[in-house]
């Protein structure tokens, strides 16, 4: 069953991760990001926000 609540819209990825909506979706279309195409357009499930958003953290800590 499809839970809304489970899925962000790009925009809605993007403010969770504090880039830009251009950047979310140019994820998606690289395969950094999974989605769901729907009629309205790409979903994100909110795991993968979540892995990403993990991802960069630890990027950045070791960058310091």
């Amino acid at each position: 069953m499809f839970d809304a609540n489970e899925y962000l819209s790009p925009s809605q990825a993007a403010r969770a991760l504090k880039v830009s909506e251009a950047a979310v979706r140019l994820w998606v279309k690289r395969g950094v990001l999974s989605a769901v195409r729907t009629a309205i357009g790409h979903l994100i499930p909110r795991q993968e926000v979540e892995r990403l958003a993990e991802e960069r953290r630890k990027r950045q800590q070791q960058g310091k």
